[in-house]
């Protein structure tokens, strides 16, 4: 017997679930530059930015991959269904 998790459903719920929480990280790091910018860490500030332009590009590849496995999914319950 085969988990959920293991099905395609299975696996975009989860991968939905680190879309979530990549963005409350970027959230949480917006934040944490906020208080950089107030408390006057410039050193640290440009590589608090860069960070969190890499985390944005993580997030929009995630996104992007959850687009493309949901497509898939679909296309691969389609034709279990025309087989039938």
């Amino acid at each position: 017997m085969t988990s959920s998790v293991h099905s395609p459903e299975g696996t975009i719920a989860i991968g939905r679930k680190h879309l979530l929480d990549q963005r409350l990280r970027i959230e949480r790091h917006k934040e944490f530059i906020c208080k950089l910018e107030r408390d006057g860490q410039p050193n640290v500030i440009a590589e608090a930015r860069r960070l969190l332009c890499e985390m944005e590009q993580t997030l929009a590849r995630m996104q992007a991959d959850i687009r493309r496995a949901s497509q898939e999914g679909l296309g691969s319950s389609t034709k279990r269904d025309t087989r039938m």
